[in-house]
């Protein structure tokens, strides 16, 4: 049986990825697709901090933990490090590896990437326009309810 989730500290005793809250803004961003920020975090999860300073995992490897095919990881690790949330390197003693960057908070993200900032008003536009037309047929409901 499942049981809920908490965020109290110690609740969760399994492994756990953490992410920066600020990653949000990323989806955005017209290149960046949800699903990049599972492939972020499995970057986060594979860094060897300590020893290396970066993960190492191998493209088909993400892949199978992605869920994708070895090419569309591929082309999204390489959105990933164009808008600067990882850093590929080529040449290691284990073949590529990633050193995942820590995400612009809010506004040093749409600063740098004011496509991202339109897409996000677009959006909230969007979503308040679909509120109001809810009112709306909620009223007109009521109204003919009487």
């Amino acid at each position: 049986m499942s049981k809920p989730f908490s965020k109290k500290k110690d609740a969760y005793q399994r492994h756990f990825i953490k992410l920066p809250s600020d990653l949000r803004h990323y989806v955005h961003h017209p290149k960046v697709k949800a699903e990049m920020m599972y492939l972020y975090a499995l970057i986060v999860d594979y860094l060897n901090e300590d020893e290396f300073g970066y993960a190492f995992p191998n493209v088909d490897l993400l892949a199978l933990d992605y869920g994708k095919t070895s090419r569309t990881t591929s082309d999204h690790l390489k959105v990933l490090r164009d808008i600067g949330l990882i850093e590929i390197i080529d040449g290691t003693m284990h073949g590529k590896a990633y050193v995942p960057y820590e995400p612009l908070e809010k506004e040093d993200f749409y600063e740098e990437y004011p496509e991202a900032w339109d897409a996000y008003k677009r959006s909230i536009k969007r979503f308040s326009e679909l509120r109001q037309q809810s009112k709306l047929r909620m009223q007109a409901h009521r109204d003919k309810q009487g």
